[in-house]
């Protein structure tokens, strides 16, 4: 998972990652990005912590929400801007 410049969580104040997929959607790690086999996604990851309510956390290693972007400038842009 990466650290981009994202902005916390506006319901929970976490920390949330950019995660690195296929052109499914199927979750990979990083080292997927240098051999990108069947297509390369990028998505955003927020895990749930216990105790920390939120309406939008997911379990671990589950990607938040069905959108995948093409760039990880891409997702950055959309979730800083909240798009």
């Amino acid at each position: 998972m990466s650290t981009e410049k994202l902005k916390p969580c506006p319901f929970c104040g976490q920390e949330v990652f950019i995660g690195t997929s296929d052109d499914e959607g199927n979750y990979r790690d990083e080292e997927y990005e240098s051999d990108p086999w069947s297509g390369l996604t990028y998505t955003l990851i927020h895990e749930y912590q216990e105790g920390v309510e939120c309406p939008i956390a997911t379990h671990h290693e589950e990607i938040l929400g069905s959108r995948l972007y093409d760039s990880r400038e891409e997702v950055t842009n959309a979730w800083n801007n909240r798009q």
